[in-house]
């Protein structure tokens, strides 16, 4: 009798044990190693009295230890079932229950991620068993070709998946197809690529068929089924000459990249027409079934009139009959049937299903595949479609029954949970439609309104694996019928892509990645940044392909991140983006000549901001205007020198690149900007002749106002300069700086770091360690107390440079408008005063008694207030001044409803009366991973956001900067450490439906995770009966924009009256 499977691998180690017989991205595994590894595992499954012919589950990641759990199975006896972890977990375990496992193999840190409903004591860690330093189980020699051997699970058409039971038979023939092709023929030479889910009857045929010969198996990294970059990489660095791919896949592959000494094979679906990338890339059309194995096969060398599926191994039989099961004739098409000795003999534990697919004619069993065919003159296999309503997509066998199943039973639990979104639902069909040339499941039903699709995708998510999950939804009043009243699937319409146009194109990054899924989508109509790449007719495969394309322009990002993130303006932002490639080849060298011929040598290339490139329109329509540049002036007591002016200014540029960015706007369709070598201008200027102190102040006005009109060129000119003008003994210096690249924060810091430099060459000038002391605290170094050492003249100078006069705290509460009706009071939001919510204001005019409580904190730094619960009650005596009794209404965003929630707590505990609550957009950070998730996002609000935000253009103007950055971290302790009471009354929460744009890493993840709650997780500290919650269409900073106010001021309308 032949040797088995495991028998020959077991032959194969015994001869040959340091051959390598499976690699995967953490390591090598010997056939010796594979041999004692099995073995050990064999016995672990014999001491838990696992019987042969009992089931067994392989649940591992994507790893070599697929083919340990498989031998392990097999020498014992048992039935091998491949599990794949990305399945739904009820999917899972339905099959565990099916199949009656005995045993499941595993690992521990995937199972403890991933748990079944199972008992752990029938589960086996494959990494805790070590291997024997002698054989401990023998193999089972009572098994034969016939003993059962392997399940496989595909999709169903009753709603649940279904198993296909396989013989060892059936694994020894398993990579017969392959020997169509004599050069193709595995042996022990071939390294087989795995790349595709485990339990696909094509990714088995690469799994056994290389270990039959004593061949390799390597397993791809995770990247490489995700990003075609990076599994071309894995072809070429495992040295694989055969490999298994989808088919839409494979013909991309063959496309793009240079596949020559690899057998490429595609299955899966339909194989399209290609253009190779050179005339050696040659993919096999693979053709088969769970049922039958891969039994058909052809060379496909692309550009081919018709590609066809090919002629079968001479031990398969194949024939192409009417509906009386009646051979046709060549050229004349028909049903698909196929029979061999090694194909399974049916469905488990289904025997009246199993009755109506295998079938006897003329004294031999035959197999219906369910596929429209003829034969060709030539005798190869052309498949023209379907019989019945199942599909294959991108590589994957869907009946669609199962998934109208399954959403049927969904709609019908989630009526009884909420009859309003899913009343009156139809029939539903479930199709393959293409979709700007792309194919999509698509799902079709009967109802007078849109279902909740989102609420019916995440039911049927727990049942149904990704890809059986429909991406298209189309509402139909009533589905094509013909007089039987059977739907004609043919008839239905083809779906139109929902559109999502909002939002701005606001960089070149997010630019290229729009107009680059255009083209991979080959989309006529433009795509919006706000829309998603799964909605346009983006796939896997297509994500694969796009990932490529993007990085050709040097914006890096993976299939599975384009997939992951969907919308594109979200792909955008977390592109790893090399900005110098968004210029061509010939555009850089140019650039870079430009800048060397003046002697600088760019470093790296960096995007502009929107704030940056809307300052270079206006420079250059306004070149002459000095809105957008900085003269200040400094004097000190010594003669500086040139060289230590030189040194403090070197060490000032290499510390700070944005001293060294020029803005590149010349002759170039990018606007970006480079980080050089250059260094800070330094022009030392003899001072007048003229002995007079006027002459000498003429020296020094004429200084200035040279300096203050030099042209500007933002490409070739510097960001800083300084011109040092030495008179009576003293130095005055002259620093010219542009708003593009400094601001009046860094301004100061330079600054700073300029006369710290001075001060350790001229220890003893009290000018400069004033300078130092000033600029280090602000303003506060200036004090009647300062004495007269040549300080005087620097105090005077010092109102030319920064003007930080304390602005006189404004009373406790803004009213906006008053009126004989109720009064609605706000309290402000984290870092402004009451001016958050003039738009606000403005629109409701006099109709409303509207307040706003002013930030006690900022303006009152010597009586901080710590904690949210003492702000409150800081704040309910304010209340009480302004309005004694209620009813309250309360609210506030952000921050302020965060304040709001807890005074309306309070007032409440006292017996008051609060009317009502409004939140726009409050978070509770309730518990230590969202206060965790936060504080980053929170501790960024610093210097710089302050100085640029336009919201604190006025406390800017008043001299407040320093005190906005004191309460922003005060206001993040206590956002952080608040424990939110319970409020039991009425309550209106706004609830913006878009991230807000620009966020990325973790931030972003803190507001995706803020999107999940109801209503920033206050839902949880309110009476849901009470809580109405409102979407807004934009992002939390847009909640006073009109677009959000049309929804909101409607909502507190009723609330007042």
């Amino acid at each position: 009798m032949e040797k088995l499977f495991h028998e020959r691998v077991a032959a194969f180690a015994a001869t040959n044990p340091s051959k390598i017989a499976l690699q995967d991205p953490f390591g090598d595994m010997s056939y010796g190693e594979l041999e004692a590894k099995s073995a050990a595992v064999s016995s672990t499954l014999s001491s838990l009295d696992v019987k042969p012919g009992n089931a067994v589950a392989v649940y591992v990641p994507f790893t070599k230890d697929i083919m340990v759990g498989a031998i392990a199975t097999l020498r014992t006896g048992c039935i091998f079932i491949p599990f794949d972890g990305a399945y739904p977990e009820k999917r899972l375990e339905y099959m565990l229950e099916d199949a009656e496992v005995a045993a499941i193999l595993t690992v521990r840190e995937f199972w403890e991620n991933r748990k079944l409903h199972f008992p752990v004591e029938r589960v086996i860690f494959l990494d805790e068993i070590a291997p024997p330093n002698s054989k401990l189980s023998t193999l089972n020699s009572q098994l034969s070709e016939h003993s059962p051997a392997m399940l496989l699970y595909t999709s169903g058409t009753t709603g649940k998946p279904k198993g296909v039971l396989h013989s060892h038979r059936m694994l020894l023939h398993i990579a017969d197809c392959a020997k169509v092709h004599p050069d193709a023929v595995m042996n022990a030479d071939t390294h087989s690529g795995i790349m595709s889910s485990f339990p696909f009857v094509a990714t088995m045929m690469f799994l056994i068929g290389p270990l039959l010969y004593g061949g390799t198996v390597c397993i791809a990294p995770e990247i490489a089924r995700k990003d075609m970059g990076y599994l071309y990489q894995f072809i070429r660095e495992a040295r694989v000459t055969h490999i298994f791919l989808p088919s839409g896949l494979a013909a991309i592959m063959a496309e793009d990249y240079d596949l020559k000494g690899v057998f490429v094979f595609a299955a899966g679906e339909k194989l399209r027409n290609f253009h190779p990338f050179s005339p050696d890339n040659i993919l096999i059309n693979l053709y088969g079934s769970t049922e039958v194995c891969p039994i058909i096969s052809k060379k496909i060398r692309g550009n081919e009139e018709r590609i066809r599926v090919g002629k079968p191994y001479h031990n398969t039989k194949i024939m192409i009959v009417n509906d009386e099961l009646h051979p046709v004739a060549p050229g004349v098409a028909g049903e698909l049937i196929v029979s061999n000795d090694y194909m399974s003999s049916g469905y488990y534990k289904l025997p009246k299903l199993s009755a109506e697919k295998w079938f006897m004619l003329n004294s031999v069993r035959w197999f219906h595949t369910g596929d429209r065919a003829i034969c060709t003159a030539d005798g190869d296999i052309d498949i023209l479609g379907r019989t019945d309503n199942m599909v294959k997509l991108s590589g994957f066998r869907i009946e669609t029954g199962e998934v109208e199943a399954q959403i049927t039973k969904a709609i019908s639990k989630l009526s009884t949970l909420n009859s309003q979104l899913l009343e009156n639902v139809g029939q539903v069909i479930v199709v393959v439609k293409s979709l700007n040339g792309i194919d999509h499941l698509s799902c079709y039903y009967e109802a007078k309104h849109e279902l909740d699709k989102r609420a019916v995708k995440d039911e049927i998510a727990k049942y149904l694996a990704k890809y059986m999950i429909p991406d298209v939804w189309v509402r139909m009043d009533a589905l094509p019928r013909n007089l039987n009243g059977k739907v004609m699937r043919n008839e239905l319409p083809s779906p139109k892509r929902e559109r999502n146009m909002t939002g701005i194109i606001d960089s070149e990054v997010l630019f290229r990645v729009l107009t680059t899924a255009e083209d991979i989508l080959d989309i006529d109509t433009h795509i919006g940044p706000d829309e998603r790449f799964t909605d346009v007719g983006g796939t896997s495969l297509i994500a694969m392909k796009y990932a490529v394309a993007l990085r050709e322009q040097g914006i890096k990002i993976t299939g599975k991140q384009i997939l992951q993130y969907n919308t594109f303006r979200k792909i955008a932002d977390i592109a790893d983006v090399a900005y110098e490639q968004l210029w061509s080849r010939e555009e850089y060298e140019t650039i870079q000549r430009d800048f060397a011929i003046r002697g600088e040598h760019i470093e790296k290339v960096l995007p502009i901001a929107n704030w940056q490139d809307e300052m270079l329109f206006r420079h250059l329509i306004s070149p002459d205007s000095h809105s957008y540049r900085n003269v200040v002036f400094l004097q000190v007591d010594s003669i500086v020198s040139e060289a230590h002016l030189r040194e403090a200014l070197d060490i000032i540029a290499h510390e700070n690149e944005q001293l060294r960015s020029a803005i590149v706007f010349h002759n170039i369709p990018v606007i970006q900007q480079v980080i050089t070598d250059r260094r800070i201008p330094l022009e030392m200027v003899a001072p007048n002749s003229s002995p007079s102190r006027e002459g000498s102040e003429f020296s020094l006005g004429r200084v200035r106002d040279a300096l203050y009109n030099t042209p500007i060129d933002l490409q070739f000119s510097p960001m800083m300069k300084m011109v040092c003008l030495h008179a009576h003994q003293r130095s005055f210096l002259y620093v010219l700086t542009h708003n593009i690249a400094v601001s009046q924060q860094q301004l100061r810091q330079y600054l700073l770091r300029l006369m710290q430099v001075l001060a350790d060459h001229y220890p003893n000038d009290v000018s400069i360690s004033g300078w130092v002391e000033m600029l280090e605290f602000g303003s506060e170094s200036e004090n009647e107390n300062e004495n007269q050492n040549g300080k005087e003249n620097k105090k005077t100078l010092n109102s030319k440079l920064f003007t930080l006069n304390s602005k006189t705290a404004p009373s406790e509460m803004c009213v906006y408008s008053t009126n004989d009706g109720p009064k609605m009071v706000f309290v402000h939001t984290a870092n402004t005063g009451s001016d958050a919510y003039y738009q606000l204001a403005d629109r409701i005019g006099d109709s409303v008694s509207f307040a706003v409580i002013e930030p006690y904190n900022l303006y009152h730094p010597d009586d901080v207030r710590h904690s949210i619960k003492k702000i409150a009650s800081n704040y309910i005596r304010i209340l009480k001044e302004y309005q004694p009794e209620g009813p309250y209404i309360l609210g506030g965003w952000c921050y302020g409803g965060v304040v709001a929630h807890e005074m309306a707590c309070q007032l409440r505990a006292a017996g008051e009366n609060v009317k009502h609550l409004i939140m726009l957009d409050s978070h509770a950070l309730a518990d230590n991973n969202l206060r965790e998730m936060s504080w980053g996002m929170l501790s960024e609000i610093n210097v710089a956001y302050f100085e640029m935000c336009p919201l604190f253009a006025e406390l800017r103007e008043a001299g407040m900067l320093d005190a906005m950055v004191k309460n922003a971290a005060n206001v993040a302790q206590d956002l952080t450490h608040h424990n939110p009471s319970f409020f039991d009354g009425n309550v209106t929460y706004f609830k913006p439906d878009q991230i807000p744009a620009g966020v990325t890493g973790d931030n972003r993840k803190y507001w995706e995770k803020m999107m999940e709650f109801e209503a920033g997780n206050y839902e949880n500290y309110c009476d849901k009966s009470k809580l109405h919650i409102i979407h807004t269409p934009h992002e939390h900073d847009l909640m006073m924009d009109d677009a959000s106010l049309d929804i909101i001021l409607p909502e507190l309308y009723k609330i007042i009256r």
